[in-house]
């Protein structure tokens, strides 16, 4: 029997970028803290941690530049990905995780994409873990493994489609873990 004309695709994918951020962390540290000691616990994910309401934009320097260079990453990596997107609507919150502190398995819903940028880390102080949610997970072909973890590393900023499950592991260490959690709306460049 012969065979011709064979074709092979990768279906239903999904990705995880992360790129560095040059930004100053003794100040994000700063304008975090100064926010949390001025802002109500609004927690939604996080267990034995702090988190802020959503914001958009802030009188607070540093942060806003984080934003701004965040919504430009993406609007790069978009561009060159998926061609004729932007970023049409950007909300951020703040993610304090003391030590056993952590968030719990979650998504964003209809939101294009989430990321967060990770402020402060120290060894054990959790990983992130993105959980495969389709049914290949159940079966012998797909069974290699259904959580993808990675190292949160400071200063650096992890994105992902805002569909996929995930969470941060239990902050094992004696300091904080600090991130910034981030959902970008996206619509056709006009």
């Amino acid at each position: 029997m012969a065979f011709s004309n064979t074709m092979y695709d990768n279906i239903f994918s999904d990705f995880l970028v992360s790129t560095n951020i040059d930004v100053s962390l003794d100040k994000l540290k700063d304008e975090i803290y100064e926010i949390k000691n001025s802002t109500e616990n609004n927690t939604r994910s996080g267990r034995n941690s702090f988190q802020t309401p959503w914001c958009e934009d802030t009188d607070k320097e540093e942060l806003q530049s984080l934003k701004n260079n965040v919504v430009q990453f993406t609007n790069n990596f978009i561009a060159k990905k998926f061609g004729n997107l932007e970023v049409t609507r950007c909300t951020w919150w703040i993610n304090i995780n003391p030590p056993n502190g952590f968030n719990v398995i979650h998504n964003h819903g209809n939101i294009e994409l989430v990321g967060n940028f990770y402020v402060q880390t120290a060894e054990d102080s959790g990983l992130l873990e993105i959980v495969r949610n389709d049914g290949s997970v159940y079966n012998i072909l797909g069974r290699k493994s259904s959580t993808f973890r990675c190292e949160c590393k400071t200063g650096r900023f992890y994105m992902m489609p805002g569909h996929l499950w995930h969470y941060v592991s239990d902050n094992y260490s004696k300091t904080d873990r600090i991130s910034l959690s981030y959902n970008l709306r996206l619509d056709t460049v006009k």
